[in-house]
């Protein structure tokens, strides 16, 4: 996945024909020449002051810097958590509730990473409010389903199987609501100010979702095999 990742953004970044079919872009001098054309010339009683024509000027953000970055350190960590770490965990929390509720789980997990990013084409969290509700709902299931990775191989209602449904539930709520979260971030980061700013911010994306992934995939490897804090379901 990384190296697919690699090559889609070298891709993207360094392609030779990407521009080909893209007009030109306009200069500010030729917007405001435009501009000039259009409209007709305002008289003295509704000139606009100089603040009034600098803030009009200065294009609209969807964020500062500060806001900005701490996006991109929330990346990282749902990706730390939710790419690098969960799928080393899935086995220990889901095979101790059998074979049938083990396949259940990763089948709904994998379904929901696509669906959530097609829901944000109907909906998006666009406050910080909703976008942390969303997060910490995610981290809720991410955790329940770390925690029974954590007591394998005997988690809590073993036996029966609404211990079966709680897995599956958490497991398909974990990997929609990290996905969803993180496209978006992808989308705010993205939009308001210039489309330079905009590029450089989702190129920063990028390079935090896989630093992310990359510290929970060596966190999962070294709690899996090298210290052996996870235990394997027995075989049945």
């Amino acid at each position: 996945m990384l190296c697919y990742s690699l090559l889609a953004f070298w891709l993207l970044t360094a392609w030779p024909f990407k521009l080909a079919n893209r007009p030109p872009l306009k200069t500010e001098q030729q917007l405001a020449a435009s501009a000039a054309q259009v409209s007709p010339q305002p008289d003295a009683s509704h000139r606009n002051t100089p603040d009034e024509t600098t803030s009009l000027r200065q294009p609209r953000r969807s964020g500062s810097a500060p806001n900005r970055a701490f996006l991109l350190c929330l990346v990282a960590l749902l990706n730390a958590w939710g790419t690098g770490l969960l799928p080393s965990l899935q086995s220990y929390s889901a095979l101790p509730y059998g074979y049938s509720a083990y396949h259940l789980a990763v089948t709904l997990a994998n379904l929901a990473n696509p669906l959530a990013c097609f829901a944000t084409f109907a909906w998006r969290a666009r406050t910080a409010r909703s976008l942390l509700a969303l997060v910490a709902a995610g981290c809720l299931a991410s955790g329940y389903v770390t925690t029974l990775a954590a007591m394998s191989p005997t988690p809590p209602l073993l036996h029966g199987g609404l211990g079966a449904a709680l897995m599956i539930i958490g497991w398909t709520a974990a990997s929609g609501l990290f996905s969803f979260a993180k496209a978006c971030i992808a989308a705010s980061v993205s939009e308001g100010g210039s489309s330079g700013e905009g590029r450089r911010w989702l190129r920063l994306t990028g390079v935090a979702t896989q630093a992310g992934a990359a510290v929970g995939a060596v966190v999962g490897f070294l709690l899996s095999v090298v210290f052996g804090v996870l235990k394997d379901a027995p075989p049945c």
